[in-house]
């Protein structure tokens, strides 16, 4: 968990999220993030402009959208990953990132967006319709 970012190209950008190391490459790159609504961080692995070229949830021409996210405290985690049309570039990532017995659980887009803020208690809390505002998730 270094605050060093690693310039990569993104064939070898699975190696990085291995590591859960920061990195940028020309399609793929990856943060840390954490807030005050859960005291768990959050990896998050975007892909540029993924959901963008043809979603309904794009946000501006140039973004990134989160494809995969690791959510855990003190080495212990689980995976999240993008469903749906992009799901191929979760699974481009993935082909060493899961230990024995481990899996991704499937996300929308939309909920992607939500846990990238607010992790997969938000995410709950969304699909309860309770909590995050609409305005709040995007």
């Amino acid at each position: 968990m270094s605050d060093k970012t690693v310039r990569c190209g993104d064939e070898d950008a699975y190696k990085y999220v291995v590591t859960r190391t920061v990195f940028n490459g020309s399609v793929f790159s990856s943060e840390w993030r954490g807030n005050d609504y859960t005291p768990d961080k959050r990896y998050i692995v975007n892909a540029w402009d993924v959901a963008g070229v043809r979603g309904k949830y794009r946000q501006s021409p140039n973004v990134f959208s989160p494809i995969l996210i690791w959510e855990g405290n003190v080495g212990y985690g689980l995976w999240y990953g993008v469903s749906g049309d992009n799901a191929w570039m979760c699974n481009a990532l993935n082909k060493t990132i899961l230990e024995d017995g481990d899996m991704i659980y499937p996300l929308t887009h939309k909920e992607m967006l939500v846990m990238v803020h607010y992790g997969i208690g938000g995410v709950a809390e969304a699909m309860r319709g309770t909590g995050i505002s609409e305005g709040e998730q995007a």
